[in-house]
């Protein structure tokens, strides 16, 4: 994937986490709780959203709305 995006002129970000605790809270508690685990991250990837215009994501369905404000521009 780091190719292709590269090879359009793109920037690539790889944010990574731990999922297994993540799938546990998800299981257990839901997406409030999981996106309560994951708001470090959360704010650190709008930082970036907001600084670089980003046309590519690979995310979990769970966290896409992280990424609906900063979607295609009409």
């Amino acid at each position: 994937m780091s190719e292709l995006v590269w090879s359009y002129g793109g920037i690539l970000y790889f944010v990574a986490t731990e999922t297994e605790g993540l799938k546990k809270i998800l299981e257990k508690e839901g997406i409030k709780a999981a996106m309560k685990y994951l708001a470090p991250l959360v704010r650190y990837t709008q930082r970036v959203l907001e600084r670089d215009e980003i046309n590519l994501i690979r995310t979990a369905v769970q966290l896409l709305d992280i990424f609906k404000p900063f979607g295609e521009k009409s």
